[in-house]
């Protein structure tokens, strides 16, 4: 007997998930006033509620993918998260100065090269 495969594409959509990092709080015995809160981890933007997962999904839809912040809003909303896109916006301002070293050590990389190839073509789009 001879078998046969027959191969099928399929997606599974983005998964959102909530992470939660629970903190303790201790006290000393002598007084009830003293309390210390364990640390959290370092946040990529403090005090705020983008993980670095996502902004690295927004950044890549952005800017790779050309897909404007309003959109990316309206499909997380869908999904039942409630994004504006001037939060997102602020994100990608801050996001921004997060990957400067990054950017610069490409930079320096890239000039340190004996041959440097640049793809200079221009994309337009026809009406």
């Amino acid at each position: 007997m001879r078998m046969e495969d027959h191969e099928q594409l399929d997606i599974i959509p983005a998964q959102i998930k909530i992470i939660c990092h629970r903190r303790g709080k201790y006290h000393r015995n002598c007084c009830n006033q003293y309390h210390i809160t364990a640390s959290k981890p370092k946040q990529p933007i403090e005090k705020g509620i983008a993980s670095a997962g996502l902004l690295a999904c927004i950044a890549t839809q952005k800017y790779c993918d050309a897909l404007p912040l309003y959109r990316q809003s309206d499909i997380l909303k869908r999904s039942g998260i409630h994004l504006g896109r001037t939060n997102m916006a602020n994100w990608m301002l801050r996001f921004d100065t997060l990957v400067q070293p990054l950017i610069i050590l490409l930079q320096d990389r890239v000039l340190a090269s004996p041959v440097i190839h640049l793809d200079e073509t221009i994309r337009c789009q026809l009406p």
